[in-house]
């Protein structure tokens, strides 16, 4: 194919790419307040709050009951009005410990739209792969077109895989280390944006690296690379890893640590996979070097 088809067929893949992520963002909008919830809980685990989101709502009522029966003497200690103002208070507090804030007008809105953008790259990671499929097959042989299923089913498992590990392990630890930097100095209230930016990136940075493997199989497949380079590379490969994680993750050493080390595990996982990438010498060809 001339390059202009490649270039056709590649914007191709991209907008359907890009209609399904959007569809599925518009989904994931509809529903944006529970899955919120769920992106807050590595904030609320780092501050140590017990206080469950789905409470805050009714403390206002309870604090008002509450006050409705205090008493000085024989009279009440808070008119009616007193008693409003301050149960709103109090909730608006809890609010303000347990949730994020945001400091421009729309910075709410586009906080949700982005949001949305981000799970529906994440729910729609499997039929991203499969336009890169797609676009890739053309160049493969019909032997090595059967890998399909398996490409889209592994691919998706640890992209998954990966975007939970970050969730339920490196997010928590990352952010009790940088909340406990300036606790007793500073208070932690995150703006909205800067938090879900974060707390996605990490969570997409972490699923596309546990692709390693898997990317390994496919270039030492295709003949692009072979399994003694990456041998021979080692070193770069824990170096570079190391970089790599302190670019991608907040600068403190216990997430670096984590993605790089991440990285190296994966990177030797690859290698083993590749034992099977690599084509069998036929018995033609090994005659052929035997004589040579």
């Amino acid at each position: 194919m001339p390059l202009t088809a490649h270039l056709d067929e590649l914007r191709k893949r991209i907008v359907y790419a890009l209609l399904i992520v959007i569809g599925l963002a518009t989904i994931a909008y509809i529903f944006k307040e529970p899955l919120f919830s769920l992106m807050l809980q590595p904030y609320q685990k780092a501050l140590g709050i017990q206080v469950a989101w789905s409470e805050i709502g009714g403390l206002e009522a309870k604090i008002n009951a509450a006050l409705q029966f205090s008493t000085c003497g024989s009279e009440a200690c808070f008119t009616d009005a007193e008693r409003e103002t301050i149960a709103r208070s109090v909730k608006l507090l809890i609010q303000m410990t347990t949730g994020l804030i945001f400091t421009h007008p729309i910075e709410a809105f586009w906080t949700f739209i982005k949001f949305s953008l981000y799970l529906g790259l994440l729910a729609g990671m499997p039929f991203v792969l499969l336009q890169i499929w797609k676009f890739v097959v053309p160049a493969l042989y019909q032997t090595e077109r059967s890998f399909v299923f398996s490409f889209l089913s592994l691919g998706s498992l640890l992209f998954y895989a990966g975007s939970a590990f970050s969730y339920l392990l490196i997010l928590p630890i990352g952010l009790q280390f940088l909340v406990g930097v300036g606790q007793g100095v500073l208070t932690p209230m995150f703006a909205v944006g800067n938090y879900i930016s974060f707390v996605m990136l990490m969570m997409l940075v972490f699923g596309l690296s546990f692709e390693l493997p898997l990317l390994m199989f496919l270039v030492v497949k295709m003949g692009l690379v072979k399994r003694q380079t990456l041998i021979k590379n080692w070193r770069y490969v824990i170096a570079g890893s190391f970089i790599v994680g302190g670019i991608l993750t907040p600068p403190d050493p216990v997430s670096q640590f984590l993605l790089a080390g991440a990285f190296i595990v994966l990177y030797v996982i690859g290698l083993f996979v590749t034992l099977f990438a690599e084509p069998k010498v036929t018995v033609e060809r090994a005659e052929a070097v035997l004589k040579e």
